[in-house]
């Protein structure tokens, strides 16, 4: 194959923009922004030359698809270890009406209401009680427990994920505990016995991103070592000035190195850095070989 500077045409027929997608949501400011510098890098001249006096909103078009584009690719990123089509409810009335990505189930609730819930073991159909939705949380357990409020935590965590005989039975331990002023070997046996049970739900079935602290979740890659930890619009924000990849990863610490599937991760593997590097990559989902040279964006002529 020979080398042509710039097929826009092919280049425009296999990215299919149309209308509807230009206009189907607005930009963020990040995302103006990195449409401009995009489009600074596709070069006028053929644009001109296929569309004429329309060449400047096919450019744009180009570019705002490259930036879409883009940032589900972030999304997907940051979200990969979780498989997208179990994990998030949205949930309507105290019922789960439906299953599916954090993105999917944010858009479903923006039409239809509701709330969402980070539930995997969840079915559509299934309950979430209403006491669900006072965001009982991790940090409410452990602030109880420090009081020395067990029974407490026993009664919310009944009522979040039991059953209605052991609603009966955990208010009665409640009720003998206040009317003797302490509670006997057995009444604790199994109070404890239904907050070992019910317990590791909390974890799960708190409000999205609940459990895990936002200043620590995301991480910041460069040279297959993290460099910082933070939320993830923080981590995306300095990615953007300082390069290298975002992950999900809240186990991890400043200095260990990103290992996994991924391996070392190197930055211009990654085509993060720059984006020149982000065209290309579009491009070459949309099985059309390019480069760059000196900034003037060059693709493959087929046959």
């Amino acid at each position: 194959m020979g080398q042509k500077y710039t097929s826009i045409s092919d280049l425009y027929k296999q990215v299919k923009l149309n209308e509807q997608e230009i206009i189907e949501r607005k930009l963020t400011p990040q995302e103006l922004e990195d449409r401009e510098k995009i489009a600074k890098k596709l070069p006028m001249a053929d644009f001109k030359k296929r569309y004429g006096k329309d060449a400047m909103a096919v450019k744009m078009a180009t570019a705002t698809n490259i930036v879409k584009k883009k940032s589900r690719e972030e999304e997907t990123e940051l979200d990969e270890n979780i498989p997208k089509s179990t994990v998030y409810a949205l949930v309507k009335d105290g019922k789960v009406i439906a299953k599916g990505s954090k993105r999917d189930m944010t858009s479903k609730m923006k039409k239809e209401g509701g709330k969402i819930f980070n539930a995997p073991s969840k079915k559509v159909g299934d309950t979430i009680k209403e006491s669900l939705e006072e965001k009982f949380t991790k940090k409410d357990f452990a602030k109880n427990e420090d009081e020395n409020q067990h029974t407490k935590n026993a009664i919310q965590l009944v009522k979040m994920f039991g059953t209605s005989a052991e609603d009966i039975k955990v208010n009665a331990i409640a009720a003998r505990h206040n009317m003797k002023g302490s509670i006997d070997r057995k009444d604790q046996q199994d109070r404890d016995a239904l907050i070992k049970k019910y317990y590791p739900k909390l974890k799960e079935e708190v409000e999205l991103d609940e459990v895990i602290p936002k200043s620590t979740q995301y991480a910041l890659v460069q040279n297959g070592k993290v460099v910082a930890k933070g939320s993830k619009s923080d981590m995306v924000s300095k990615r953007k000035k300082e390069g290298g990849t975002v992950f999900n990863s809240p186990s991890s610490k400043v200095g260990d190195k990103k290992g996994g599937r991924h391996g070392s991760v190197k930055e211009e593997a990654e085509l993060d850095e720059g984006y020149e590097g982000e065209v290309v990559k579009v491009l070459k989902k949309a099985k059309i070989a390019s480069y760059f040279s000196n900034n003037i964006l060059y693709v493959e002529k087929g046959d």
